[in-house]
């Protein structure tokens, strides 16, 4: 099973009229972007958007922007499609608005808190709240075995401690040319990929000793209430 996670790190340069993408990126322009690329992603065989974020560690513009995105989503069709937020630093506002802010709690209905590389820091406030709590960006390091034993440690340790449940790694496949910054951070090095060539890294095999004993879908048992957590002597 797949489940598709689409987030924008930039956009085209009309995004925002003229006043362009940094004086008017949260704009009615924007959505009408995101909707665009939904409906493309259907029609041409990608499949269905699980889960939308914003902007890749960017300010996640106001409230109101972001209920207006649910509205035109499910206008458009995309009911299925649950949204992320921030995909950044930690934002406490996010909780604080799903506890007091009915309509933006209604738009993130059934989405996340998406966070870049939380470290362990757990935030049971975020689920308290009704929301889940996601690692969206993690990993950045080589792809040998000292790297694949770093990712499964988050794959551990951001469950046992943070109740996560989804962690993202960048990069799954690394196409790029040498002495690009993160180079060789892919579990999959495909540097020439014209010529069919890849390379199974290290982090493939960590991740397949959790991916092949769960699935998609699984209910886990709660870490806010004792069920799941460090074993006696201290093991994950």
């Amino acid at each position: 099973k797949l489940l598709v996670y689409g987030l924008a790190w930039s956009v085209p340069s009309w995004i925002g009229g003229p006043l362009g993408t940094t004086g008017a990126f949260h704009s009615q322009d924007y959505i009408n972007y995101l909707v665009a690329w939904l409906r493309c992603a259907e029609q041409t065989g990608a499949g269905a958007v699980q889960y939308l974020g914003n902007r890749n560690e960017r300010a996640w513009g106001p409230p109101e922007w972001t209920i207006t995105l649910r509205r035109s989503l499910d206008a458009a069709g995309f009911n299925h499609t649950r949204l992320i937020l921030p995909d950044g630093e930690y934002d406490e506002s996010i909780v604080n608005l799903t506890l007091t802010h009915p309509a933006f709690a209604e738009a993130m209905e059934g989405g996340a808190v998406g966070v870049h590389h939380p470290c362990y820091l757990p935030r049971h406030e975020v689920q308290l709240a009704g929301l889940k709590y996601w690692d969206t960006e993690d990993q950045g390091v080589r792809g040998d075995w000292a790297g694949a034993g770093c990712w499964g440690r988050t794959l551990n340790q951001n469950f046992v401690k943070n109740n996560m449940t989804s962690m993202s790694a960048r990069s799954l496949v690394w196409s790029v040319y040498g002495g690009v910054s993160g180079d060789s951070d892919g579990f999959i090095d495909a540097v020439q990929p014209w010529s069919g060539n890849y390379l199974v890294r290290s982090p493939i095999w960590v991740t397949a000793h959790t991916t092949q004993f769960v699935d998609v879908g699984w209910v886990m048992l709660d870490v806010l209430t004792g069920s799941s957590g460090y074993l006696q002597r201290g093991g994950s």
